[in-house]
């Protein structure tokens, strides 16, 4: 493959084919940092995009839950009317007592279960957005892929550390090395054999073998 070469101008030129020996591509130091802030902001960015869809069916559960809660209340109501004339017609003097008794019996513990449930509800939330927000600072600090830290592991931060780690192994990540620009005399970075998306992709799939647990977590 011809890489391309850059001049002391800042242009960028590839090689003639007939040359045997690769040309590196040549970035300053300037032109890295600034890649590597683009990459940050364009992952914080998606991080906030998916903190929003995360909101928006929250809202979108909560209004179906409420309107399901509206039915079977006035289902209940009118259980509940039909009980108590039964209950009064009875010719036992305390079974309307008794009907009362079992009803605050079964609404303390409906209240235990709703609870629990909502409680529930908000720590899946609270889990699902640290989940993002460290997803993007750890793929920022390791310049790998949020998403395929999140979709590779049970989203929790030592899992996605670990699997970042993994992802920059010597075969996966590119060798780099700091060297004088020839414009201007500041350090450069010389970046050879990059890594591809197919690198990637062989990479991921190596290490989720590897960790077949991460993806059977995220799937109970």
């Amino acid at each position: 493959m011809v890489e391309q070469a850059e001049k002391t101008d800042g242009t960028v030129t590839s090689p003639s084919s007939e040359t045997s020996e690769e040309q590196p591509v040549t970035f300053t130091q300037e032109q890295l940092d600034a890649a590597v802030r683009k990459s940050t902001s364009d992952a914080l960015a998606t991080a906030g995009r998916e903190a929003k869809t995360l909101e928006e069916t929250r809202k979108a559960n909560a209004a179906t839950l409420k309107s399901l809660n509206e039915r079977e209340t006035t289902l209940r109501r009118a259980t509940e009317t039909a009980e108590n004339a039964t209950a009064r017609a009875s010719e036992d003097p305390d079974a309307y007592k008794n009907l009362e008794a079992r009803r605050d019996t079964q609404r303390r513990e409906d209240a235990i279960v709703s609870d629990r449930a909502a409680l529930d509800e908000r720590e899946r939330t609270v889990t699902a957005a640290a989940s993002v927000i460290n997803a993007t600072k750890i793929a920022a600090e390791s310049k790998v892929d949020a998403e395929t830290l999140l979709k590779f592991t049970d989203g929790t931060e030592d899992a996605m550390k670990e699997l970042a780690l993994q992802l920059q192994t010597p075969e996966a990540a590119p060798a780099t090395t700091i060297t004088p620009d020839p414009g201007t005399g500041s350090g450069g970075v010389k970046e050879q054999a990059p890594r591809t998306a197919l690198d990637n992709a062989k990479r991921i799939l190596e290490v989720t073998m590897a960790n077949p647990s991460h993806e059977k977590s995220k799937a109970m």
